[in-house]
């Protein structure tokens, strides 16, 4: 069997030195930079006690080594089991989910001793994609239990929808916001983006205050899903991409594209201008290969392309726009409020905690064509939006913490 305390201290050893990596990486940029070695010090004790960036992803690691090792130890014990029960042969049984990655996937059903699969690597032994992540079992090779192609599924809990039709939920979220007749519509969606849409809305009233003046569906050929109208503060859902969460899904990873399609744009300008300058040293040219290679290191940082995996989270995003323009405030608080998060917005762009958040979020251009004309003025919108979806979505050590303020203070806490 493998030695469990040697494969922890492995993985411990491993998450240390990747962050001793991070830590001596951004020292050296922010010496190069010019910074008082105080100041670095307050930046790395801010990250720590704030679980930032560096030590928030070392604490993250440390508890999946440490579940990961109950769990090993849990399987090395049901294995000892087996063999102590004299089981000469075994069969590999892998999650029959859509998350089940592909090397594991492979081995359904695949049978041999326990030596063999010890040989191959063993169910999150670190063999395959998914790692220390692995959910597949070893099981008895005469192991007929029930769906045994699914064994490891468990029966989800199936979500009532909230509403069976349309009109049903115009007439519920109109009502909620106190609204005037026919200032909510959602045609053109489909009922899982009715219900998405609805919660969301609600939800975010009853934190914050916020109420939308109107909401309703467009069809515009462009490649965004919802936009928000600050002097209207009217939410407009994009029929066209926001119509169900399969079809948004699909229109977001459009967003993945554009930065993929970057990346690689650059990579090939980097790999022409090395060859250039290989044959013929340039300073302008030398000097461009510096800013693209600068460029391209600055986009791989981010930790994700954009916050919001499905319809509601798409009007999590929305109302963060709202939520910078005060309007869930009383008039005579709104421009105060607005010079406070801004300010916060600038603070926390200007750090290592915009990685956190998304690509989108550091986006000061209208990428996608939805912002308003005032929207393309807005630096920090997207940041603001982004980051208060990821306030929505529970992710608080992804925040700010000025910004994190500032939106418990929305919240009332």
């Amino acid at each position: 069997m493998p030695n469990l305390q040697a494969t922890i201290s492995n993985q411990l050893t491993a998450t240390a030195a990747q962050t001793t990596l991070s830590i001596q990486e951004l020292v050296t940029t922010m010496k190069a930079q010019g910074m008082a070695d105080q100041a670095i010090r307050q930046t790395l004790l801010n990250d720590l006690n704030s679980g930032g960036q560096l030590f928030g992803s070392f604490k993250n690691k440390l508890k999946n080594t440490v579940k990961n090792g109950v769990e090993l130890n849990a399987k090395d014990a049901v294995n000892n089991k087996y063999k102590d029960s004299g089981v000469q042969n075994f069969q590999w049984i892998s999650v029959g989910d859509k998350s089940v990655c592909v090397d594991c996937e492979g081995r359904h059903r695949e049978t041999g001793t326990l030596e063999f699969f010890e040989t191959i690597g063993l169910p999150a032994s670190g063999f395959s994609i998914c790692q220390t992540n692995c959910r597949c079992q070893l099981v008895p090779e005469d192991y007929e239990g029930e769906n045994l192609d699914k064994p490891l599924i468990r029966d989800k809990k199936i979500k009532k929808p909230l509403y069976t039709n349309t009109k049903q939920a115009e007439n519920y979220i109109q009502k909620k916001l106190n609204l005037r007749d026919n200032r909510v519509s959602f045609n053109g969606l489909e009922m899982d983006a009715v219900n998405d849409a609805t919660e969301a809305v609600e939800e975010i009233y009853k934190k914050t205050g916020l109420k939308f003046w109107s909401i309703k569906t467009v069809t515009k050929n462009k490649s965004w899903s919802a936009a928000y109208s600050r002097f209207g503060n009217e939410l407009k859902l994009n029929t066209r991409n926001a119509k169900s969460n399969i079809i948004y899904k699909t229109k977001a990873k459009k967003l993945d594209d554009i930065y993929e399609k970057r990346i690689l744009d650059s990579e090939k300008t980097i790999s022409e201008l090395k060859e250039k300058l290989r044959v013929s040293p340039n300073k302008s040219l030398a000097l461009e290969l510096k800013r693209i290679e600068n460029e391209i290191d600055e986009l791989k940082k981010y930790s994700r392309s954009n916050v919001a995996n499905n319809i509601k989270e798409v009007v999590y995003h929305e109302s963060g726009h709202g939520i910078q323009a005060g309007r869930h405030l009383p008039q005579e608080q709104v421009v105060e409020w607005r010079r406070r998060i801004n300010k916060a917005a600038e603070n926390g762009y200007s750090s290592e905690w915009k990685y956190k958040i998304s690509r989108y979020g550091a986006e000061t251009n209208d990428i996608l064509g939805s912002q308003t004309a005032i929207g393309k003025k807005d630096k920090y919108g997207e940041f603001i939006a982004e980051s208060f979806c990821a306030y929505m979505k529970g992710e608080r050590s992804n925040i700010f913490p000025e910004l994190l303020k500032l939106f418990d203070e929305a919240s009332g806490k």
